[in-house]
């Protein structure tokens, strides 16, 4: 009788820790990505836009960005009310996403990005305000 009293605490004791560590790994909080959200209806959307929309760095000035993939981007409302998430995994995934948006909905990604420009170099983006200046640079 011990025995099975033994085996039911230590059985419920390993459900309940899984479950916990399975909560735990799947839960996103978004808010946390809200101080890096880029407005639908912003200078820095379009630009963003244009380059995902760019596969081929038509002159020397041309900003190139390669995304290393999965990148996941956490949509939110006009009133900035979390959404949704997307796990985009390629270019044409992230041109569809950007192209459907609301223009008044924002959107954050997680980093980082590679920015590379025609002549070669290359250089890591960590946040958005490495972006935006990539991006007006």
């Amino acid at each position: 009788m011990n025995i099975s009293k033994l085996t039911l605490f230590v059985l419920s004791f390993l459900m309940l820790s899984c479950a916990h560590n399975l909560n735990k790994s799947s839960t996103i909080d978004p808010t946390l990505e809200a101080h890096q959200a880029i407005r639908v209806d912003s200078e820095l959307f379009d630009n963003l836009k244009k380059i995902a929309y760019n596969d081929d760095c038509l002159n020397e000035n041309s900003v190139c960005l390669d995304f290393i993939y999965p990148v996941t981007l956490f949509v939110f409302d006009e009133d900035d009310v979390y959404l949704y998430t997307s796990t985009i995994r390629k270019n044409e995934e992230f041109r569809n996403l950007l192209g459907t948006l609301n223009v008044n909905f924002t959107i954050s990604m997680n980093f980082p990005i590679i920015k590379t420009i025609e002549s070669g170099e290359i250089s890591t983006i960590h946040n958005k305000k490495e972006l935006k200046a990539a991006l007006y640079n």
